[in-house]
């Protein structure tokens, strides 16, 4: 790291620090005077790490000049404690906003899906194989936290259109294996055991999320869970057994 970052590290590093302070002084102000009442104004304490990981991600941009996956990933490390934060200091219903915590964590693996969140370097393999289930798991954790938030707010009951609607977004997560297979068309990057393995995951996903939906006998879940196991098992053994050279021992 060179010498010019130095300063704005700490810059980035001190904006936070200097807002704690002026906010928790503010607040204790306008309590002595009578002016202002907080049950939970400890919560405040909680935000420590949300302007921590604003700060640093303001800092990344300023270095940068442009959002980055670093600035992102950075940005969205805040957003949990700020979530518990704000439900104290409002004073809110953790009966009633525990889905929120769902749909944030689908937003950040919808985010990882589309390749904003790391910023590694990656290889295509890894690319095209895991970021498809990110998106699909997301959409599923998104869809699944609105639903039940919307219902306990009394605004939208998902329960009047389908009873089990729930099982719904495991159906959605299970379409990660179709949408990598889909991208390997024609492209040399990942293998047909690749492919075959993938798929056979997001079977046994859907068929879990069919199984509940349809509210089908779950004893028939153990023996799609084997069979499909099995081929995830199969497509790794050939895998690896084609990309052995004949004076290797197989593993």
């Amino acid at each position: 790291m060179s010498s010019s970052d130095l300063p704005r590290r700490r810059k980035g590093g001190a904006i936070p620090a200097g807002l704690i302070l002026i906010m928790l002084g503010g607040i204790f102000f306008l309590q002595q005077m009578g002016l202002l009442s907080l049950h939970n104004w400890w919560a405040f304490f909680i935000l420590i790490p949300v302007f921590g990981s604003l700060g640093s991600a303001w800092a990344l941009y300023q270095r940068s000049e442009r959002v980055t996956p670093a600035v992102i990933a950075t940005a969205m490390g805040g957003m949990f404690p700020l979530l518990v934060a704000l439900i104290f200091l409002l004073d809110l219903d953790w009966g009633v906003w525990w889905p929120a915590f769902i749909i944030l964590g689908g937003i950040g693996m919808m985010l990882g899906g589309f390749g904003l969140m790391d910023h590694r370097p990656q290889t295509e393999w890894v690319s095209r194989l895991f970021r498809p289930w990110g998106l699909s798991i997301g959409l599923g954790a998104l869809t699944l936290g609105t639903g039940f938030l919307t219902y306990n707010l009394g605004t939208f009951d998902p329960f009047a259109i389908l009873p089990r609607w729930w099982a719904i977004p495991i159906l959605i997560a299970a379409t990660g294996g179709v949408l990598a297979a889909l991208d390997s068309i024609g492209k040399p990057a990942l293998t047909p055991f690749d492919v075959v393995g993938s798929l056979a995951l997001s079977a046994i996903v859907a068929a879990v999320g069919a199984m509940l939906l349809l509210d089908w006998n779950m004893n028939l879940l153990m023996p799609v869970v084997l069979i499909g196991v099995g081929l995830v098992v199969l497509a790794i053994s050939l895998f690896r057994r084609r990309d052995t050279s004949p004076g290797e021992p197989l593993v």
